[in-house]
C-alpha cells in the first residue's frame, strides 16, 4: 500500500537508513494562485529582442522572471505580463 512506502524505504538500508519524510497535501503548492505569463518575449515591438535572442532566464521564488541577451549583461526584469 502507498501508506507503507515510507517504512519500506527506511528499511531498505538498515546500516545507513534513508531519511524519509511523509508529506501531506499541505506540502504541495496551490497552483490556482500561481501567476502565468502570456509571453516571455523581452520586447513588444518590431526590432526588439525575441525569445530566440535570450541567453539566460532566471526564475525567482517570488514569481518574477529575469533575462539576459548576453551572458555578460546585467539581469533585466521581464515585467508583469499576466
Amino acid at each position: 500500500m502507498p501508506a507503507q512506502y515510507v517504512q519500506l524505504i527506511q528499511e531498505t538500508r538498515p546500516t545507513s537508513p534513508y531519511k524519509v519524510h511523509y508529506v501531506s497535501h499541505d506540502f504541495f503548492n496551490y497552483f490556482c494562485e500561481v501567476r502565468a505569463y502570456t509571453s516571455i518575449r523581452p520586447g513588444r515591438k518590431a526590432g526588439d529582442p525575441t525569445v530566440m535572442d535570450l541567453r539566460c532566464l532566471k526564475y525567482l521564488p517570488t514569481g518574477e522572471i529575469h533575462w539576459k541577451l548576453q551572458y555578460t549583461d546585467d539581469w533585466q526584469f521581464l515585467g508583469n505580463r499576466l
